[in-house]
């Protein structure tokens, strides 16, 4: 029900149809749901918390990966956001679309901070490497 409510922009219900289902067994998916609900209503402290609780369930689902960052982005939060993609990389490295996809992201940020040639850099990394695995 808490997706449903999501889904229609009922983001106060899915959070209470989340917590509910959270009593009976705490779940990763449901923890990252919530963490996306929070979000939409601006508590993004009690969102990251979220996150990083289904991480510390399974840390090898990567979705509260991908949206702690984009939470840290709309935070600028870009040194903490440096900080979890390298441990994501690091975490994803056999799944390259999710490895490239936190290239990207990284390139992103260092863009932002300024540091052209760091992020020109990267990029010249990830281009070779996929060269490599065609």
């Amino acid at each position: 029900m808490g997706n449903i409510e999501s889904d229609n922009n009922r983001y106060k219900s899915a959070i209470k149809y989340y917590n509910e289902s959270l009593i009976i067994k705490p779940n990763n998916k449901i923890l990252n749901n919530k963490g996306n609900a929070l979000v939409f209503i601006g508590k993004y402290k009690e969102a990251k918390k979220c996150y990083d609780a289904s991480i510390s369930i399974d840390e090898n689902f990567e979705l509260p990966w991908i949206n702690k960052i984009n939470l840290l982005e709309r935070l600028n939060d870009y040194e903490e956001i440096q900080k979890l993609i390298n441990v994501a990389i690091k975490k994803f490295n056999k799944n390259k679309n999710i490895k490239y996809d936190l290239y990207m992201r990284k390139a992103e940020i260092l863009i932002k901070l300024g540091n052209y040639d760091e992020a020109d850099k990267l990029l010249e990394n990830v281009i070779s490497e996929c060269r490599k695995n065609e």
